[in-house]
């Protein structure tokens, strides 16, 4: 797309515009007669450029500009493996967020702003994700195993040897879970909880035949 400015130029002194960027390049011995150049954001300046001006010619001239408006792409990375989205428009051209869904996450946000027309420059976007899905495992005494995490957990087993607890877990994310475990011979309350040290679970460990326990 190709559009014309109209550019003030009063007798040889170009005037500064804002948006423009000048810069003059005195060819002569006076102060009478330059070459100028003129950058704007998101364009290209086409057509026969000002190379002179003659030093015979008198009276006013006036100038106009051609631009060509540059087409930048918006490249996003949804990071819920699916391809990246591109969006590419001529500078200025109102663009839009893509609606982005991951199963197991809720979408938080983008590591830089979106913008709403697009800029001046090529950008890479990538999408943010928190995750949200409850982690599965199993916790196993000897044979007796429970796959429900969150939820109350009712053991009614009796033991009369030393028992060894195994607990397994992972998540949606592909990384390490951290574990960690409170033994109690009581039921515990949230605000009795928060004030209780857990032990991090690193291999199996043994709870007693004569003790009771309450999974935490």
């Amino acid at each position: 797309m190709t559009v014309s400015e109209r550019i003030p130029f009063s007798g040889l002194l170009l005037p500064l515009q804002e948006g423009y960027t000048y810069s003059y390049d005195r060819r002569t011995t006076t102060d009478r007669f330059f070459l100028f150049r003129m950058t704007k954001p998101g364009v290209t300046l086409t057509g026969s450029p000002v190379t002179a001006i003659g030093d015979t010619e008198t009276g006013n001239k006036e100038y106009w500009a051609k631009w060509e408006i540059n087409q930048y792409t918006v490249t996003v990375k949804p990071e819920n493996g699916e391809a990246d989205i591109t969006i590419t428009q001529d500078y200025g051209i109102p663009i839009t967020a893509p609606t982005l869904t991951r199963e197991g996450y809720q979408f938080n946000g983008w590591d830089k702003a979106f913008p709403t027309t697009m800029p001046a420059e090529d950008l890479t976007i990538t999408a943010q994700w928190r995750d949200i899905a409850v982690p599965t495992g199993e916790i196993k005494i000897a044979e007796n195993d429970w796959k429900s995490f969150f939820n109350t957990i009712t053991f009614d087993l009796f033991f009369k040897d030393t028992q060894m607890v195994t607990v397994t877990a992972a998540d949606n994310s592909g990384e390490a879970v951290k574990i960690e475990y409170l033994l109690s011979d009581k039921a515990l309350t949230q605000s009795e909880l928060a004030g209780m040290t857990f032990t991090t679970y690193s291999a199996p460990f043994s709870i007693n035949a004569d003790n009771e326990y309450e999974p935490t």
